[in-house]
């Protein structure tokens, strides 16, 4: 039987991206082993064949929607970066919470990836972990001055932020629907992020470092003693 060559209407690159694209979409939507890579091919508008062409395996590519997206956002924290060198670290973790909101309404894939792939014991989600979730972690905590806890509070701390702050912008039906919000409206956007950042309440510590609400909540836990509990 002759086997029918594959054939790439566009130039590799734009190729790429368009996969890339739709693959990012299948998989924020039906995770990994709900995507279909012919569905993804024909969403993207290209031929046949063409995920294996230009990226091997449905794995190969998954990983490529992961570096196309997590870049991204670690592009605009690293911009920040440069932008705040000399104000305080509380300023820092208030404009962090600010870029953290804006990119995640903008990019609601971003958080959908996150909760369809982190129950996935698998060695595909330790590779995006350890390659890209953890390092940004750590470079909020060190850019915003936040000091030591033990791993559990460490763990409450950051999943507190973070799913407080994109979790609407992961529910646009819902949200419209109950309370007839428009996630995707600009100024509902910073309307929200004047709130994240009120809420989580970062203000200087006696030590020069950062202090939070969270902070508190974390005391009345028996979790924050000193800055230190243990885990």
């Amino acid at each position: 039987m002759t086997s029918l060559a594959v054939e790439d209407p566009v130039d590799d690159r734009s190729t790429r991206e368009l996969l890339i694209e739709e693959g990012l979409r299948a998989f924020t939507t039906r995770g990994f082993e709900g995507a279909s890579l012919r569905e993804i091919e024909r969403e993207a508008g290209v031929g046949r064949g063409l995920v294996a062409h230009h990226f091997g395996t449905k794995d190969e590519l998954w990983r490529q929607c992961v570096n196309w997206l997590m870049g991204r956002y670690h592009r605009e924290l690293e911009q920040v970066r440069e932008n705040l060198a000399d104000v305080s670290a509380v300023e820092r973790a208030r404009v962090l919470l600010r870029v953290h909101v804006r990119f995640v309404a903008r990019n609601p894939e971003y958080t959908r990836l996150l909760m369809l792939s982190g129950a996935d014991d698998t060695d595909r989600v330790k590779w995006m972990i350890e390659t890209w979730i953890a390092p940004s972690f750590a470079f909020f905590d060190r850019l915003s001055g936040q000091r030591p806890r033990s791993d559990r509070a460490a763990a409450m701390t950051a999943y507190a932020l973070s799913g407080a702050a994109s979790m609407l912008f992961t529910l646009p039906v819902e949200a419209r629907t109950i309370y007839g919000v428009d996630s995707n409206d600009d100024e509902f956007v910073e309307q929200f992020a004047d709130f994240i950042i009120s809420w989580a309440g970062h203000e200087a510590a006696p030590d020069g470092g950062v202090t939070s609400a969270i902070d508190v909540a974390l005391g009345v836990s028996g979790l924050l003693d000193n800055g230190e509990a243990e885990t």
